[in-house]
């Protein structure tokens, strides 16, 4: 069978114009396998996914049972045919015997074991047509032997004087060898001592193709399988419920991978506008959603927006929803330039180097906002 067709006729064989889910028996239990145009999906007995394999390893596989049933056939009529000669020289020599010429019995039979069969010539005549018949049937059991090779031996032929040397018993050793220690075993001549990679080298299919257009088209086909196998098995048999998750495990992957890869674009920040007086300064503060969002927590029903100064400081607001009123918020001031003095010595508001529970208030705020734009000034 040729590698470089025998996938395409296969393919022909078992896919054009015939059901592309075949059933094959393991152990007294069925196992399946799902034929498409570029590759196999294969799953066990317990229905458990196997994986893809390309047409190449089916046809390989076929052709080596080929070759098992060929060498269990010929060891079959082998046996079959010293079983059935067995079974002819022992109804020779249960006959009677007859007196036919010494050539025409079979080779090893010294003497015609018939010739005292009968006395009348009817029945001499009579036995030397069964030893004929006898003759004939050990050529038809025969004429095949030279057919058949025997199985050559195939291996290393050692020298005799080398298999002396090393058949001559070992005495005591004198060290034992610790682990991973070189041996170091002296060449004989007339041998060739050749040196075995210790690791093989793996092989590597490249592919100019990215993670994420793999992921693509793996997550079409499984899409394109489990809409085959929908027809064919309900929605609760165990392969549909498999399908699903590899499917919502590549659209997954996919989207995080996606994110890294392409992360979304922050909205452009507005800009601060100019404050005539400490009312507008608060409107400000509470008009948050103003400045976008930028994080929500879903599992506890919070969002928060943020607005980042010029000077390294962030403000943010913690926003709860609520049966009473529209919202409930907070607002946390972290980082920034160090904070003035009042004219009895202590802050004019609060500053955290990180996010925590404990809010600022609003007056705190203003007078932040207000200093800002001093400083601008």
């Amino acid at each position: 069978m040729d590698v470089t067709t025998s996938p395409i006729l296969i393919r022909q064989e078992f896919c054009e114009g015939r059901s592309r889910t075949h059933y094959f028996e393991i152990r007294e239990k069925s196992a399946f396998i799902n034929l498409f145009d570029d590759y196999i999906q294969v799953f066990s007995v317990n229905c458990d996914y196997l994986g893809d394999y390309d047409w190449f390893y089916l046809a390989a596989a076929i052709q080596s049972m080929w070759n098992v049933v060929a060498i269990e056939e010929a060891q079959q009529k082998n046996e079959e045919e010293q079983s059935s000669e067995e079974v002819c020289d022992v109804a020779q020599s249960e006959n009677i015997n007859c007196k036919p010429e010494q050539s025409s019995c079979p080779p090893g039979q010294t003497s015609c074991p018939r010739e005292n069969w009968g006395t009348s010539d009817e029945d001499q005549l009579q036995g030397w047509r069964e030893c004929a018949a006898c003759w004939n049937h050990y050529k038809k059991l025969h004429e095949h032997d030279e057919e058949i090779p025997k199985e050559e031996n195939v291996g290393i032929e050692i020298p005799q004087d080398i298999m002396e040397e090393v058949t001559e018993p070992v005495e005591d050793y004198q060290e034992i060898l610790e682990e991973n220690e070189p041996v170091i075993v002296e060449q004989p001549e007339g041998m060739t001592i050749v040196d075995i990679p210790s690791e093989l080298e793996l092989y590597e299919e490249v592919s100019e193709k990215t993670d994420i257009e793999i992921a693509r088209e793996e997550n079409q086909k499984a899409q394109m399988y489990l809409e085959m196998a929908k027809k064919e098995f309900s929605p609760n048999d165990i392969r549909i419920r498999k399908q699903k998750i590899l499917v919502a495990a590549l659209a997954g992957y996919i989207h995080d991978l996606d994110m890294v890869l392409n992360p979304p674009e922050e909205p452009e920040q507005l800009e601060l506008p100019m404050f005539r007086n400490n009312d507008q300064r608060k409107e400000w503060l509470r008009n948050h959603r103003d400045w976008g969002v930028w994080y929500t927590d879903e599992h506890i029903g919070c969002t928060y927006y943020k607005y980042d100064f010029e000077n390294g400081a962030r403000l943010i607001a913690e926003e709860y929803e609520s049966k009473y009123t529209d919202h409930v918020s907070y607002l946390h001031l972290i980082n920034g330039p160090k904070v003035p003095r009042g004219k009895n010595g202590q802050t004019k508001w609060t500053i955290h180097d990180c996010y925590t529970k404990y809010p600022n208030s609003e007056s705190e705020l203003v007078e932040f906002l207000k200093w800002i734009q001093k400083g601008e000034k």
